[in-house]
């Protein structure tokens, strides 16, 4: 049986945003960097809450860790060079919550 634990729910949220912003990326500006990066890893973030949700936590986490934590030190690096909050800025802020979050998770089911 599915069901979204609130564990869960955060990669959820966080991958739906990813997909999201790489899509508003192509529309935009025609940028398939940000299709393919936002789908990516914004699909990654929601296998993860699937992981999460059958149960597997610590794979689930480890999995939203690593993902996250790749958003984060690709976003903030280009939000250091532009200084745009839109994109840079918001993905490298989802980012870093999302892997504080899973990294706290990881050390809490090891």
């Amino acid at each position: 049986a599915f069901h979204m634990g609130g564990s869960a729910h955060l990669n959820y949220s966080a991958g739906g945003l990813f997909i999201a912003g790489g899509v508003a990326g192509y529309v935009r500006a025609g940028s398939v960097a940000s299709l393919a990066g936002g789908g990516v890893l914004g699909g990654v973030l929601v296998a993860a809450g699937a992981v999460i949700s059958q149960g597997k936590d610590l794979e689930g986490h480890s999995l939203a860790f690593a993902a996250s934590s790749l958003v984060f030190a690709a976003m903030s690096s280009r939000f250091a060079k532009t200084g745009k909050v839109i994109p840079a800025g918001a993905a490298a802020g989802v980012g870093a919550l999302t892997a504080l979050y899973n990294g706290k998770k990881v050390v809490d089911w090891m």
